[in-house]
């Protein structure tokens, strides 16, 4: 993942000066999941030869790791050590009970509009016990994120005209819009 800032309920990292970075940077291979695992329910068929599939589902919500830290292009070097008022800002806004619209920024632009609904667990980084930066697990409420809304609407003269709404979601089935 590569991403810049992000935006939760409303505002964004970069408004607090923070950035998104990574403390572990020791080597340049990173592996990162970009779904959540699904479960695959078969039974046997032909003694054991053969197993079908009868469903599938998910076990788990999205979850992703990251870190932030000041931003040093905002901040002096000697002011990069978050003080415990910036902190507790940042725990009240990250760590909520509920789950809030989240989405990551790359080069000013939302990433291809996918929203997550999420909040976020903290944890301190601390350098020769300075806290320097902080490592957010983000939990979300669904396997997989999600498109901004559409709205469309027609004027029907016609009703034996045919209308068409095309799925966008990279998740296969069906998706029921609301109608009025």
């Amino acid at each position: 993942m590569y991403a810049v800032d992000f935006k939760y309920d409303g505002k964004y990292l970069s408004d607090y000066g923070y950035i998104v970075c990574d403390f572990d940077a020791s080597n340049s291979v990173t592996t990162v999941d970009i779904g959540s695992k699904i479960t695959f329910n078969t039974v046997s068929t032909s003694t054991g030869s053969l197993y079908r599939l009868i469903c599938t589902k998910y076990d788990s919500c999205l979850q992703a790791t990251f870190d932030i830290c000041k931003n040093p292009d905002v901040y002096d070097y000697s002011d990069m050590e978050f003080s415990d008022a910036e902190y507790r800002e940042l725990m009240r806004w990250l760590n909520r009970k509920e789950f809030l619209e989240f989405c990551f920024i790359d080069n000013d632009h939302e990433r291809d509009s996918c929203y997550y609904y999420a909040s976020f667990n903290l944890e301190e980084i601390k350098i020769n016990e300075r806290l320097y930066g902080v490592r957010l697990t983000m939990e979300t409420n669904s396997p997989f994120g999600h498109g901004e809304k559409q709205l469309v609407s027609w004027q029907v003269t016609d009703a034996s005209h045919t209308y068409t709404l095309t799925d966008v979601s990279d998740e296969l089935g069906h998706t029921y819009p609301d109608i009025v």
